[in-house]
């Protein structure tokens, strides 16, 4: 391939348009006062509908917000667990994003217990547990303090299930 054949192929990867808005028809609403729109609207009602819908086998689920977060209630996280619950947590943990179990006396021993429920636990790489477990870390930012660096491990080669 010569050189201008190369730079023709550059440039027509490079001018590669979207001819269609992908959020169409999924309702967009415009902001009273500003010149902007938020949506998708359709998505975020059709998404709602579908949670709140949902029926759980072995606990309750409270949705906290329009389609992220939820509290559990029913199932006591203090013991050990059914694999068909821990099933029944780890689909509703994808379907609501971030999940909140209210009132569960956990002692260190009890948080770690239940988190390899859901597989091998990592260890921090340069933060030190503090609990007397390696396996936690507890992540706090007092009022008036800026954290210094960034401290999670969303780059690491271990992964959750």
């Amino acid at each position: 391939m010569n050189t201008a054949t190369a730079t023709a192929n550059a440039a027509a990867e490079v001018e590669v348009v979207a001819t269609k808005d992908p959020a169409v028809g999924l309702g967009r609403a415009t902001v009273a006062g500003y010149p902007i729109q938020v949506g998708p609207m359709k998505w975020l009602a059709e998404e709602r509908a579908a949670l709140m819908a949902r029926k759980w086998k072995h606990f309750e689920a409270r949705q906290l917000g329009a389609t992220i977060g939820a509290e559990l209630h029913g199932v006591d996280i203090t013991r050990p667990l059914d694999e068909k619950i821990v099933a029944e947590i780890r689909e509703a943990l994808h379907a609501y994003k971030v999940i909140f179990f209210r009132d569960q006396p956990l002692s260190a021993q009890g948080h770690v217990e239940f988190a390899q429920s859901f597989g091998e636990l990592e260890i921090h790489p340069f933060l030190p547990g503090n609990t007397g477990r390696r396996e936690l870390v507890r992540f706090e930012k007092s009022a008036g303090r800026s954290p210094t660096c960034l401290f999670d491990v969303a780059l690491s080669a271990t992964r959750a299930r």
